[in-house]
């Protein structure tokens, strides 16, 4: 079983040929718009997967609130990442599966631990803002069930960093809209073949 990075997952060839709307939002002002995307909640993941899909089409996200107004933003710990050379991939997925009682799924700890490094560099290259120590490096902290020091934050204030960041993207791609203040009600879904429409 070959394992593939989600963000580097293919978009079939079908799908792009057989593209239609898949979204529509009826607005104050009687107009309609049609997206091929549809993402609801503006939190750390919601935001995310928003970015890479606007790659393939266009992308509405809707949120209940400002789209600051998440749980992501008020996460204040860090992101534990193997970023430093003496420690490895494979002791942060020991710690990972001990601290979790030995009930994680491996494959998972294993994606997360392996590919948590290139997500830090992506948000840096976002623009996301961490503590550095005075060596100019990334200041890594250590906290409870981890045997190095590996926890990337933003003083304690992690999480409203990496969602300003990743909401100044959002903001900043012609493809993504973002509605504030509205409400998902029904999703009506529909399968033709292997492709699905909201």
């Amino acid at each position: 079983m070959r394992r593939r990075n989600f963000f580097q997952s293919h978009i079939s060839e079908n799908w792009k040929a057989h593209r239609t709307v898949t979204v529509s939002s009826s607005l104050k002002n009687g107009s309609t718009k049609y997206f091929d995307f549809a993402v609801i909640g503006s939190g750390v993941a919601g935001l995310r997967y928003a970015l890479e899909v606007a790659k393939h089409g266009t992308v509405a996200v809707i949120t209940k609130a400002e789209p600051h107004e998440s749980n992501t933003n008020y996460a204040q710990g860090g992101v534990s990442a193997v970023l430093c050379p003496s420690d490895s991939v494979e002791s942060h997925m020991q710690d990972t599966i001990v601290a979790g009682a030995y009930l994680c799924d491996e494959e998972t700890v294993r994606v997360v631990c392996t590919e948590g490094p290139d997500r830090i560099r992506e948000l840096i290259a976002m623009g996301a803002s961490f503590d550095h120590g005075e060596d100019g490096n990334l200041h890594l902290a250590r906290e409870g069930g981890h045997s190095h020091h590996r926890i990337v934050h933003a003083a304690d204030m992690t999480g409203k960093e990496i969602e300003r960041a990743l909401l100044e993207a959002v903001v900043n791609d012609p493809n993504i809209v973002v509605f504030k203040h509205h409400f998902a009600i029904d999703l009506l879904t529909f399968q033709v073949q292997n492709l699905y429409f909201v």
